[in-house]
C-alpha cells in the first residue's frame, strides 16, 4: 500500500504515480516556453516613458534654475529651445556649462 505522498505528489518527470490529476506542481518546469525571456508590457513601456519624462522635466528645471541663480538672463527662443530639449545627455552638458559662464549663449553651446 503506497503512502498519500507517493500517490500525489508528482516529481516532475512528466508522469504522476497516481491517475488523479496532481495538486503540488513540480520544483522545475516542465516546459521550454516557461524560460523564454516575457515580452515587455505596454504598461512597463508607459511606465518608463513616463519615468523618462520626468527625469527631462527635473533637469530642464535644474537648468533653469540655475540659470536664475546665476543671473543669466534668457531670451524667449532660449528658453523654448531649454523646453525642446529631449536629449538627457544635452541637458546635463548645459548644466555642466552654467558653472562660469556669462551669458546663454555660453551655456547653449
Amino acid at each position: 500500500m503506497a503512502t498519500w505522498a507517493a500517490e500525489n505528489i508528482d516529481l516532475g518527470w512528466g508522469w504522476a504515480t497516481s491517475s488523479r490529476w496532481c495538486s503540488v506542481r513540480p520544483w522545475f518546469p516542465r516546459s521550454p516556453t516557461l524560460l523564454k525571456p516575457r515580452k515587455r508590457s505596454s504598461s512597463h513601456r508607459g511606465k518608463l516613458e513616463g519615468l523618462r519624462e520626468g527625469e527631462l522635466k527635473a533637469k530642464r528645471g535644474t537648468l533653469l534654475r540655475l540659470l536664475a541663480r546665476a543671473g543669466i538672463v534668457l531670451a524667449e527662443r532660449e528658453s523654448a529651445r531649454i523646453q525642446a530639449c529631449t536629449d538627457i545627455t544635452t541637458l546635463d552638458r548645459w548644466i555642466d556649462n552654467v558653472f562660469g559662464a556669462k551669458d546663454a549663449t555660453e551655456v547653449l553651446s
